[in-house]
């Protein structure tokens, strides 16, 4: 089980979810729909350990199979989860 936690700082909170939902896979495809924004971690509950940059290289595979524009938070998700290097590689969506 995944738990995804969202917001930053004291306005931290947990994602409210299916448990049926909290598997990989189906953490990995909410991101990438953009079920959240502003994620902040995502918690292995067998562990306590955040897994969210394992997850955002596989949320920015999909991304890039879809080969469309990011939009602004996409974009920030890859750069503050996976690295700068990787953000650039992709085209923005017009502000």
């Amino acid at each position: 089980m995944y738990i995804v936690i969202t917001g930053s700082g004291s306005n931290q909170h947990i994602a409210p979810r299916k448990l049926s939902d909290a598997n990989w896979d189906e953490t990995v495809l909410d991101i990438a729909r953009g079920e959240w924004t502003d994620i902040s971690s995502v918690i292995q509950a067998s562990t306590g350990f955040d897994v969210l940059s394992s997850m955002a290289s596989q949320v920015m595979t999909i991304w890039a199979d879809r080969e469309e524009p990011l939009t602004s938070w996409q974009r920030d998700f890859i750069e503050q989860n996976v690295s700068i290097q990787a953000a650039n590689k992709f085209a923005m969506e017009p502000a």
